[in-house]
């Protein structure tokens, strides 16, 4: 199982809506990191940065609602 951390919030919730499960979300001084893990995570966030990412418009609404309201107001993800 692949590993990654990442600040941004639409390349995480891209590579959730490809099944890459969120280990967990830190906060430093006003900063969101998201931990998340997966196989071939590698391999589809090389696809992310390059563009051929294809993901479902809602899937993906509701992916970034869940992850600003974890942001926001302090919410947790349980697996």
């Amino acid at each position: 199982m692949e590993r990654l951390e990442t600040t941004d919030l639409f390349r995480a919730g891209s590579l959730l809506c490809l099944g890459a499960r969120l280990g967990e979300v830190r906060r430093n001084k006003g900063q969101v990191t998201f931990c998340l893990q997966g196989d071939e995570l590698t391999d589809r966030d090389q696809d992310y940065r390059l563009g051929r990412t294809r993901i479902e418009p809602l899937q993906f609404r509701q992916t970034l609602n869940l992850l600003r309201d974890m942001i926001f107001r302090g919410g947790h993800h349980g697996n």
